[in-house]
């Protein structure tokens, strides 16, 4: 019984009343639309001033360490990299070299684009010399963070 009440009340209603239940507001469309588009901007903006890094990670041959009374010294190593054309990147960059229990960083300082036989690149890194004692001679890991566009070129494939 209660159900065909509520039909009825339904059905009571005019012509005038169904009109204007049935639509939505254009203000509220209108303004939905340009926050939604706002949002998007704003995001697109936010992409595009963040840096994309790429990262690489490998094996280093650490060889001829100098004895130096300086602070820093140029350190001889053989980097294992992946192929790529942006060798001219690699200048300057920090690199990080660790090995059980120990970490130290330096800078790339030259970078020679031939491959040796062993699939390495003979790189010479600018480095703290309290450091170098503990690598000298030795294979190690190290890390290598290139930053060369934003994320916005990286997705819109404009880089």
């Amino acid at each position: 019984m209660e159900n065909q009440d509520y039909k009825r009340e339904i059905e009571l209603r005019s012509e005038k009343v169904r009109s204007i239940v049935g639509k939505v507001p254009p203000t509220l469309i209108r303004y939905g639309i340009m926050i939604i588009a706002l949002v998007i901007f704003i995001f697109l903006i936010i992409i595009g001033y963040l840096p994309y890094k790429q990262e690489f990670t490998g094996k280093a041959v650490v060889y001829d360490i100098p004895i130096s009374t300086k602070d820093s010294v140029n350190v001889v190593v053989e980097l294992e990299l992946p192929d790529t054309n942006n060798y001219h990147l690699l200048i300057n960059k920090k690199i990080k070299l660790s090995t059980e229990g120990f970490e130290c960083s330096g800078y790339i300082v030259e970078y020679s684009t031939q491959r040796k036989a062993n699939g390495m690149n003979r790189s010479v890194l600018r480095m703290l010399n309290k450091q170098l004692p503990r690598i000298q001679q030795s294979q190690v890991n190290y890390r290598l963070t290139i930053v060369k566009t934003t994320m916005l070129k990286k997705i819109l494939f404009l880089y």
